[in-house]
């Protein structure tokens, strides 16, 4: 906090003298900030809330989640913990991670009498290794896929799940040669697992606790609240290297800032004065 004055100040010092600065990977030109500069602040308005994902089948699921993904920010609520499957969000992930360009994944939660509270929220490539570390038989339906998309491509015959292969099929087994499974295979084999009665429950219900005991050495849980100072806001934006800041009124999550606007409208501020 001691430091933020000092910071603010050489801010100042480079704004006013229209020059570059480079900190943390975020190249910041005054000069082009001064031609564009609008607000006089971090606009906490400015938040993303993203697009929210309702666990309602694997079809339906699959669709939006196709959908959602064209989006930066797709918002998982786990509600109280009866509202989604692990296998489902195992398909969340898989299809925002094979679009283009990074996907932050926002999880929410209830406690007590209050809904939509912020947990964190993590890219939907890390989420899903940690998703399949975690949960082994997650992996082998996942891999399994991964299989099938190389013999369909191959125009070599689907084997059952776990059947050994022979011959030129045999490299297919090899994690090496594995890549993203297509979303139908994966959606098969996830269904195949959520129908099993063996001693791994394919309905394993998603809820806080397990998500925060799967996920929270990735998850970045830091917020700043809607209503918060400005100096609280300047500790927010300068205090971290991720690339969006959580906002909440309350705990109650408003929506993912960008960190760079949120920089560009803090020197913005600094240029107009």
């Amino acid at each position: 906090m001691a430091l933020i004055p000092i910071v603010l100040l050489l801010l100042d010092g480079i704004a006013r003298q229209r020059g570059t600065i480079e900190w943390r990977g975020l190249r910041l030109s005054f000069a082009q900030a001064a031609e564009g500069a609008t607000s006089g602040a971090v606009v906490p308005a400015n938040a993303t809330p993203g697009t929210e994902l309702l666990d309602s089948g694997m079809h339906s699921l699959l669709r939006t989640a196709r959908a959602a993904s064209r989006n930066r920010i797709i918002v998982v609520d786990l509600t109280d913990g009866t509202s989604w499957w692990e296998t489902r969000l195992l398909m969340v992930l898989s299809v925002a991670s094979a679009q283009p360009g990074e996907h932050a994944i926002v999880f929410l939660a209830e406690r007590g009498q209050r809904g939509h509270l912020f947990l964190g929220w993590a890219h939907a490539d890390i989420l899903r290794e940690r998703l399949l570390d975690s949960r082994p038989h997650l992996r082998l339906a996942y891999e399994a896929a991964a299989k099938d998309a190389i013999r369909g491509a191959a125009s070599l015959p689907l084997l059952p799940p776990n059947e050994p292969t022979t011959g030129p099929q045999a490299a297919i087994d090899e994690p090496r040669a594995l890549g993203d499974p297509d979303a139908r295979n994966l959606a098969q084999h996830i269904q195949r697992l959520e129908a099993s009665t063996g001693a791994v429950p394919g309905r394993y219900p998603l809820t806080a606790a397990t998500v925060i005991d799967w996920f929270y050495p990735v998850l970045v849980t830091e917020t700043v609240e809607r209503n918060a100072t400005q100096e609280l806001w300047v500790k927010a934006v300068l205090g971290t290297d991720a690339r969006y800041i959580a906002v909440t009124d309350g705990q109650v999550y408003v929506g993912l800032l960008s960190r760079a606007q949120a920089v560009n409208s803090l020197l913005d501020g600094l240029l107009k004065r």
